[in-house]
């Protein structure tokens, strides 16, 4: 579960369903986004409130824009990733599988 940057919006990664959804304060859900074939299991948001959320089947860092729309992928090779955090400009993954801690780079350049 995260926070975006208003204190307004929750944003969770629901592994069971595999799919992100946004609620308001008052738990309204604002939308969900169906990620087939995904088993999320860490999410955050960055500056602009994209979400990232991470799959640990497919080591990859999914981003998902503000609206709910995909935007892509991020990181990938990753073995079993199980947690992040964004912090002064980088994105910081544990890399379970491998048994590391990685730091990417994250930038508006880094995401387009």
């Amino acid at each position: 579960m995260a926070v975006d940057s208003t204190g307004h919006n929750i944003v969770v990664s629901d592994h069971g369903n595999r799919n992100v959804r946004k609620f308001d304060v008052n738990g309204h859900e604002k939308w969900s986004t169906k990620l087939p074939g995904h088993f999320l299991t860490g999410i955050c948001c960055d500056e602009e409130d994209n979400i990232l959320v991470m799959s640990y089947r497919t080591g990859q860092v999914l981003m998902i824009r503000n609206d709910g729309t995909f935007a892509g992928h991020l990181v990938e090779g990753l073995h079993h990733p199980e947690g992040m955090a964004l912090t002064n400009g980088k994105l910081v993954v544990v890399d379970g599988g491998n048994n590391r801690v990685k730091v990417y780079q994250y930038s508006k350049k880094s995401r387009n």
